[in-house]
C-alpha cells in the first residue's frame, strides 16, 4: 500500500474530512474552509440529492445513519461540525472528483462489507474515475462495545 499511497494526517477538531480533502485537492489543508463553503453550495443548489426523504437521494445504502436534510445541511454551515457520508457526496459533485472512503475493518461491522468503504462518486460522476484520494475513516474516541 505505501507503494502507491502516501499516508497523511490532518488536525481532528471536526474539520477533518475537509482538511483531508483540501490536503489532496491544494496540497494544504488550510483550505478546509473553501471545501466545506463548496459543500454548503452543492447541497443547498442541489437540495433533492442530499434530502434522505426524495427518491433522488444520493447514498443508496441504507446501512448508513444519514441525518435529516436540515441538520446536514447545518453541519456544513458550522465550522468544526462533523462530516458525514452524505458531505462527501456533496464535496465530490463540488470538485468533480470522486473520492475513495475507506473504514478499516471492525468487528462490530456484520453482514458483509462495509459500507463506509467505498468509492464516492456524486451526481454526474462514474465511479471509475480514479479518486483524486483515499479518506480513511477515523475517531479519538472508541465507540462503546468495540
Amino acid at each position: 500500500m505505501l507503494g502507491t499511497m502516501s499516508p497523511r494526517a490532518t488536525v481532528g477538531n471536526g474539520n477533518c474530512a475537509y482538511r483531508a480533502v483540501a490536503l489532496a485537492l491544494f496540497r494544504d489543508q488550510c483550505h478546509h474552509s473553501f471545501v466545506r463553503f463548496k459543500a454548503a453550495t452543492e447541497i443547498i443548489e442541489h437540495r433533492s440529492y442530499y434530502n434522505h426523504h426524495s427518491a433522488d437521494f444520493v447514498v443508496t445504502d441504507n446501512r448508513m445513519p444519514t441525518a435529516s436534510f436540515d441538520k446536514l445541511l447545518s453541519d456544513v454551515l458550522i465550522n468544526g461540525d462533523y462530516a458525514e457520508i452524505t458531505h462527501l457526496y456533496a464535496i465530490s459533485a463540488a470538485f468533480e472528483s470522486t473520492i475513495q472512503s475507506y473504514m478499516p475493518p471492525t468487528s462490530a461491522i456484520s453482514g458483509g462489507s462495509n459500507p463506509y468503504t467505498c468509492v464516492i462518486a456524486s451526481r454526474h460522476l462514474r465511479t471509475s474515475m480514479a479518486p483524486v484520494c483515499t479518506l480513511m475513516w477515523t475517531s479519538l474516541s472508541v465507540p462503546p462495545g468495540w
